[in-house]
């Protein structure tokens, strides 16, 4: 994945330059210097002013003096962790976990993966923190996205429950060899489970030298 962009936010632009493999990048930076922003342009939620963003061959975003191209939500082939969980309410596990599911068998292996298959006709308010964060990562899965994108998706977890669930992370991302760019404030869940970290100083991101 390669990301190169610039937008505009309240304190200043930020200039992202983030060159990806399939590896687990943390983005560790203090609050609002724009690291959900940085998301929310690869996703597809928000535009950046200029540049270019793709996955493999796929421009997802493209935007210079003579070219503008934007693939809308749907077809960026990413899935997104939110910090929220952001599970459908009135939806069972089951089906919060199909809403954006290919084929059947790829819920059941990640059910199995996972460990959500005594979930599966609960609702979101009648399970754990834990556990709505295993099927949140089943729901962002189950598209078989190229690039997963994850924003804070253990910061309200036990400590106990936030290290099942970075083993989870490590398992799949390593299962499924795509990039995942995850945002954390914890500097020892990003120690855990980065294979490289980076940061926004002054707008610029740059890499995190620990």
């Amino acid at each position: 994945m390669s990301i190169n962009f610039t937008k505009k936010i309240s304190r200043y632009t930020l200039h992202v330059n983030i060159q990806m493999e399939n590896e687990i990048v943390i983005l560790f930076a203090p609050s609002g210097t724009g690291k959900t922003t940085i998301l929310h342009c690869i996703a597809g939620i928000m535009q950046p002013d200029a540049g270019v963003i793709n996955v493999g061959d796929n421009v997802l975003f493209e935007k210079n003096h003579n070219k503008k191209k934007s693939l809308p939500i749907q077809k960026r082939d990413v899935g997104y962790v939110f910090q929220d969980y952001a599970l459908f309410p009135h939806m069972t596990v089951k089906k919060n976990i199909m809403y954006a599911l290919k084929e059947e068998q790829v819920m059941n292996g990640l059910v199995k993966e996972l460990g959500v298959a005594p979930l599966l006709h609960k609702y979101p308010q009648q399970i754990s923190g834990g556990e709505k964060q295993r099927v949140a990562l089943a729901r962002a899965l189950a598209a078989e996205p190229k690039v997963l994108l994850l924003d804070e998706p253990f910061s309200s977890l036990d400590i106990d429950t936030r290290r099942q669930c970075g083993d989870l992370l490590r398992h799949m991302q390593g299962k499924m060899g795509i990039p995942v760019l995850m945002v954390t404030h914890d500097r020892q869940e990003a120690l855990e489970l980065g294979h490289r970290f980076v940061t926004i100083q002054d707008g610029t991101v740059t890499t995190l030298d620990w």
